[in-house]
């Protein structure tokens, strides 16, 4: 995994997220070592999971791009109300332009999004 593709999230603190199914976004508020804040954003939401939270730390390692194929044949896509099979469920999310992260963690929440877009988000 390249830990700083942009944008660059490495050894950041997860102070928290936001999803708004209104707005179709997630919100990862974010703090980089040196205490500035650095908050991503995924829009055009269509699913998301992230395990394993911290109460005391959470550190980014990393998001990265990864296959959509990969990503949906390892998730339950009737549970997550992408179709009933993954070869459907990747036809229908390809013609939406939907793509797909993964996200790492050093310590605390691991888990994936499937959305339009990934990008810096303003603080």
């Amino acid at each position: 995994m390249d830990s700083c593709a942009p944008p660059c999230v490495h050894d950041h603190d997860v102070l928290g997220y936001d999803v708004d199914w209104s707005k179709r976004t997630l919100t990862l508020r974010t703090r980089n070592p040196v205490g500035e804040r650095g908050d991503v954003r995924f829009d055009g939401l269509i699913a998301h999971h992230l395990a394993y939270g911290s109460r005391r730390q959470n550190i980014l390692f990393g998001i990265e791009e990864t296959e959509l194929a990969d990503l949906v044949g390892g998730i339950s896509v009737a549970h997550e109300g992408l179709g009933d099979s993954a070869d459907a469920a990747l036809v229908a999310l390809r013609a939406e332009g939907v793509r797909a992260w993964r996200i790492e963690a050093s310590v605390g929440p691991e888990g994936w999004v499937l959305a339009t877009s990934y990008g810096s988000a303003a603080t």
